[in-house]
C-alpha cells in the first residue's frame, strides 16, 4: 500500500484471534492509519487483498491519536483517562 507516494506497507501478512484485542504502535509515517484503514475496508490495497473471516458492522468509526493538551500523556495514560 503507498501511503502517499511512499510505501508503508509492503509483503505484510498478519493473522488475528477472534476474541482478543490488538492495538497498533509506531511512529509517525510507518503505516499505523493505513493499516487500520486496508483492515477497515475504507481502503484497498495497491496489489495482494485482504481477507476477512468475520462478520463486520458498518460503518466503522476509528480515531486517531491524542491532540492538544492532551499530547502530554502517553498511549498508556490514555487509558486511565475519563471518557
Amino acid at each position: 500500500m503507498t501511503g502517499g507516494r511512499k510505501i508503508v506497507l509492503h509483503n505484510a501478512t498478519a493473522a488475528f484471534v477472534p476474541g482478543h484485542n490488538y492495538g497498533v504502535l509506531g511512529i509517525n509515517g510507518t503505516g499505523k492509519s493505513t493499516l487500520v484503514r486496508l483492515l477497515a475496508g475504507s481502503e484497498m490495497p495497491d496489489r495482494g487483498r485482504i481477507r476477512r473471516h468475520a462478520r463486520v458492522s458498518f460503518p466503522l468509526g476509528f480515531s486517531g491519536t491524542f491532540h492538544g493538551t492532551l499530547s502530554r500523556y502517553s498511549g498508556a495514560d490514555g487509558t486511565k483517562l475519563p471518557p
